[in-house]
């Protein structure tokens, strides 16, 4: 199970969105994975996980997506603002490979991807999204780790807020790009707010005394 989550990590989209060229999207990406074992119509199981992969050029029009803890690669092509991950396998022995294809797009440093992998321990579907973390903001507004208040992601885009040091502060929601989604004042040992979009957040929760804690959030 471990090789299946870790492996197909790699399956980033290239594009050249709003002038963007394939050298522009090369390096690291942090990525968040939601993923479920499906037998026909039912979803057996449904987890997330978190981990980085790698980026790199190929040629012209292809991209390889490497995990950036082991050697398995994937290939995509570019076409136009979105790629395809052409159907190929990676084959360990008789008894173990993968077969695995699938989609996606690119929003400036964000990639949103969706992909199916199958092979003898049974199929998987991916639904992800990747944020480039060299040389942009993620990278400097994720490095806090002050541990002043709990987060957790349930459906309907809520987040469960949790106060560890009973210290009221502030949190606020911001997409990649900077722009601010959503203010809570948060006063309550625990407490649930609505977030008006979905998708991969960054977060700053500051106390009363100047305290701050930032992070990132999947918004579901």
């Amino acid at each position: 199970m471990k090789r299946i989550t870790t492996f197909l990590i790699f399956i980033v989209f290239a594009t050249n969105i709003h002038g963007q060229t394939i050298d522009s999207i090369i390096g690291i990406y942090s990525v968040t994975n939601i993923y479920s074992q499906v037998s026909g119509d039912v979803k057996i199981f449904t987890d997330t996980s978190f981990y980085k992969i790698k980026v790199e050029k190929e040629s012209a029009n292809m991209i390889s997506f490497v995990n950036y803890y082991q050697l398995d690669t994937i290939k995509a092509n570019v076409i136009s603002d979105s790629i395809d991950i052409f159907y190929q396998t990676n084959y360990y022995s008789e008894w173990d490979y993968n077969n695995i294809h699938g989609y996606g797009k690119l929003y400036n440093d964000t990639i949103r991807y969706h992909y199916f992998l199958g092979g003898p321990l049974g199929l998987f579907e991916y639904d992800c999204v990747a944020v480039k973390i060299e040389e942009n903001s993620i990278n400097d507004l994720t490095k806090n780790k002050k541990n002043l208040i709990g987060i957790s992601s349930l459906d309907n885009k809520l987040l469960n807020l949790r106060l560890i040091n009973n210290i009221h502060g502030d949190i606020i929601l911001y997409t990649h790009e900077g722009k601010q989604v959503a203010r809570n004042t948060v006063t309550e040992k625990e407490s649930i707010i609505f977030v008006p979009v979905s998708g991969l957040l960054l977060y700053r929760f500051e106390t009363e005394k100047g305290e701050i804690q930032t992070g990132k959030v999947m918004v579901r």
